[in-house]
């Protein structure tokens, strides 16, 4: 008789999971549907669920993707030694967990029977898998994998490093009949939460016509502006429109980390995809990573400002990112990412959607220039984000660092978090009234 597996993803306060986040989904499909493993997954868990593990023999593995999870898996690998771990790996070897990593055959194989599990799973449409657009598609949004990982290694992104820069694709036969599937089981819209869809263009365009052949998709797609550019170069923009394309997810980052990205090319990049396609387009923005200063964030902001969405187009949550005062996510220093080197590593932080990490180049940018006659647009964002900076500390604070501003507001404000006092003023610079 073989054992029974338990699966066990801890709870987070991290919603935002994308792309290589699925790898439990992705490794329970797996052991279910491939290996047919009699297998229990624990979705959320918490001490409170400690009941729904038998104490017959079994075999455990536990998620480790994002640091909230941290004390839970410590407290399960006291009382079940014998547990493996999988997850963000870099996190995992931190803490001198037992490591199973899962191999390319597992991860294909998930992906090959994704969908199988999205009735029975609570958690398995993650947030990457919402609407975006007001009014613009309706109904719940399914994802879907034609592909893990991606090859780029940007220097800020741990996807491509859990995976060792190695892609696993499904063969396209078999993405037919898993969208042939989907369709058949009403999961009409669907994301595709590939790290890099377009890598690939000429198998893009294949998965694309399928979903045109099949019909009536409405579809969210992760990408890269200069291989999309390249893509709409040999098949077109209306190529993307007839497959039921309704947006494209863009890594535009921000101006801090344009080298990174290609420089001059990817700002030319994203203008002329924005060109071709600006309807489709949403930018994905990172604030607080190495080197940002008040200029960056100028520059950020006055690209969205005359590129991006505006905020009334947005869902709420969705107003943080890809917006002119929309922070995006907010730059974590993971384990195995160059980061040791520069002193900036810092193992168990917070979520990607508060700040962990404020880097000396924000603290010690100085205010040139004050401009307060955006401050009712200003108020406006700091009640979406929840934070605040009095208009008398920013009236005044022309030929201040952020560092200094921030001394003198510490005094008369103690309640405030620091980060969150950044958070408003990177915001204030996102906006232009600070420069």
């Amino acid at each position: 008789m073989c054992k029974k597996i338990y699966l066990i993803d801890p709870a987070t306060t991290e919603w935002n999971r994308g792309g290589y986040c699925y790898l439990p989904y992705l490794f329970y499909d797996y052991l279910k549907w491939e290996v047919e493993a009699d297998v229990v997954f624990l979705e959320n868990y918490t001490a409170v669920d400690r009941d729904k593990i038998s104490d017959d023999v079994f075999e455990m593995f536990v998620v480790m993707d994002t640091p909230p999870q941290k004390d839970v898996c410590l407290e399960l690998h006291r009382t079940y030694p014998h547990a493996k771990f999988l997850g963000y790996y870099g996190f995992i070897e931190e803490l001198g967990l037992p490591l199973y990593k899962v191999t390319p055959e597992q991860i294909v194989a998930g992906m090959k029977h994704q969908g199988k599990s999205f009735k029975q799973l609570k958690s398995i449409l993650l947030s990457d898998c919402d609407s975006h657009i007001q009014g613009a598609y309706q109904g719940q949004w399914y994802p879907i994998h034609t592909s893990y990982s991606c090859s780029k290694g940007c220097f800020f992104c741990p996807g491509s490093k859990n995976n060792d820069g190695r892609v696993d694709r499904l063969s396209i036969d078999v993405v037919e009949k898993k969208l042939e599937w989907f369709y058949e089981m009403g999961y009409r819209n669907i994301h595709f939460v590939d790290e890099n869809f377009f890598l690939n263009i000429h198998r893009a365009h294949l998965i694309l016509q399928a979903c045109e052949a099949i019909g009536k998709f409405n579809i969210i797609i992760l990408g890269d502006s200069l291989v999309l550019n390249k893509y709409i170069e040999v098949y077109g923009v209306e190529s993307l429109r007839r497959a039921g394309v309704r947006l494209l997810e863009i890594g535009f980052e921000g101006f801090n980390l344009m080298a990174t990205k290609g420089g001059s090319r990817h700002l030319l990049d994203c203008k002329r995809l924005w060109n071709q396609c600006g309807d489709l387009v949403y930018w994905l923005t990172i604030t607080f990573s190495p080197g940002e200063t008040i200029r960056a964030l100028n520059e950020t902001g006055d690209f969205q400002r005359s590129y991006g969405k505006k905020e009334e187009e947005m869902l709420p949550r969705l107003k943080t990112n890809g917006t002119e005062g929309g922070l995006g996510q907010f730059f974590q220093p993971y384990p195995n990412l160059p980061f040791v080197e520069q002193g900036l590593y810092s193992p168990f932080n917070h979520t990607r959607l508060y700040p962990s990490f404020i880097p000396d180049s924000f603290l010690n940018s100085k205010i040139e220039k004050v401009e307060m006659k955006r401050w009712s647009e200003l108020l406006r964002w700091f009640t979406i984000y929840g934070v605040y900076v009095p208009m008398e500390a920013i009236r005044d604070s022309q030929g201040k660092t952020i560092r200094e501003l921030l001394r003198g507001l510490l005094p008369k404000q103690q309640w405030i978090p620091i980060a969150d006092t950044c958070i408003a003023l990177a915001v204030a610079a996102r906006l232009g009234v600070i420069k």
